[in-house]
Parts: C-alpha cells; sequence; structure tokens
C-alpha cells in the first residue's frame, strides 16, 4: 500500500501482508502529513512500514511482525511522526530503523524479538518512552546520533552508542543482560536511575 502526497488519510483495521514492492506500508514524500494509521496488521513483507520523508503522521495500535528485514523504516528527514502502543516484533534485521530522520516519538510501543531491537544513525532528537525492548540479539545502537531521549522498560540487550553520539539521555531504563550500557566516542551524554 503506498502512500504518497497525501493529507489527512486513515488507513485502520486493515492486514496488509506479501506485497509486491516489498513494503507492506511506504509513506514517501514529504507532502504526507497528518494522516492516521491505526490497528492494522503488516506482516510477510520486505520491509512493514516504510517512512520517506514523511511528517507528522500518526501510529497506534499496529502490530508489525515478521516481515524480511525490517518491521519499521525511518528515512529522509522523516519529522515528528508519533507512534503508540505499536507491536513491532520478530522482524529479521531491525525492528525499528531511523536513518536522517528526527523529531519523531515512541510511547509504549513493545520491540522484541529481532536481530537487532532499535537502530539509530544520524537520527536527532528522537524520544522512546516506556518502550519494550525485549529479546532482541542487541537492543538500541546509536551512530552518529545526538540529542535523544529513552525511557525504556524491559531492555534485556544493552544500549551501545558510538561515532559521536552526543547529548543523549537515557534516564529510568532498566537494562539487563550482558551488553548492558557501551558509550564509544561521545560526549555529554547523560545516564541516571
Amino acid at each position: 500500500m503506498l502512500l504518497e502526497g497525501v493529507t489527512g488519510c486513515t488507513v485502520s483495521n486493515n492486514t496488509i501482508s506479501n506485497q509486491s514492492l516489498g513494503i507492506g506500508l511506504a509513506l514517501s514524500s514529504n507532502t504526507n502529513m497528518n494522516n492516521t494509521v491505526s490497528s492494522n496488521t503488516i506482516t510477510a513483507n520486505f520491509i512493514g512500514v516504510y517512512v520517506d520523508a514523511a511528517k507528522s503522521n500518526v501510529f497506534s495500535n499496529n502490530t508489525i511482525s515478521s516481515n524480511a528485514n525490517r518491521g519499521l523504516n525511518l528515512v529522509n528527514a522523516a519529522t515528528g511522526n508519533t507512534f503508540t502502543a505499536d507491536t513491532i516484533s520478530s522482524n529479521t534485521n531491525e525492528n525499528i530503523d531511523i536513518s536522517n530522520a528526527h523529531n519523531n516519538q515512541f510511547t509504549n510501543t513493545t520491540v522484541q524479538s529481532s536481530a537487532l531491537g532499535i537502530n539509530l544513525t544520524n537520527a536527532n532528537y528522537n524520544s522512546f518512552s516506556g518502550v519494550n525492548v525485549a529479546s532482541n540479539t542487541n537492543g538500541v545502537v546509536l551512530t552518529t546520533s545526538s540529542n535523544n531521549t529513552f525511557k525504556l522498560v524491559n531492555n534485556t540487550n544493552g544500549i551501545e552508542l558510538y561515532s559521536a553520539s552526543n547529548n543523549n539521555t537515557i534516564t529510568n531504563t532498566q537494562v539487563v543482560g550482558q551488553n548492558n550500557i557501551t558509550l564509544v566516542n561521545g560526549a555529554n551524554n547523560t545516564i541516571t536511575g
């Protein structure tokens, strides 16, 4: 399903699977704004949801699972999108991959059972609150990503910050398992209990 250049559209209560283009749901254009995507099941695609430059869209109560590559991919200045109570799980590579996308908010979302739970690359000012990151091979990885905020619950596979990932805030986050928290070549990050 492709949404391109649309505003105020609602996509809800659908099952989206086995799409021929390999993407379950794509919002592809910086003119895609103020759309609502809720209560959908998006499964068995190459990428579940692909948000390319789209702004201020609202996602809630979606199940994004068992996609061959990524569950959710935000790229190319996708900005101001909100994700609430979504379940993103069992996607082969990353459950959530954010690259060059900023100011997106995730609340009460479950991210589990993938090679990598949340991956940020050149992604700034994103917020994760009440996000359950469990049973991934790696929990959260940031590369050259700054000013992000994390309040995670049940992170069983650690948080890793690399290559000038600066000014990130990690608070009230339970991190268990062997990886815990790794910081390499970063500055002014805040970690509090």
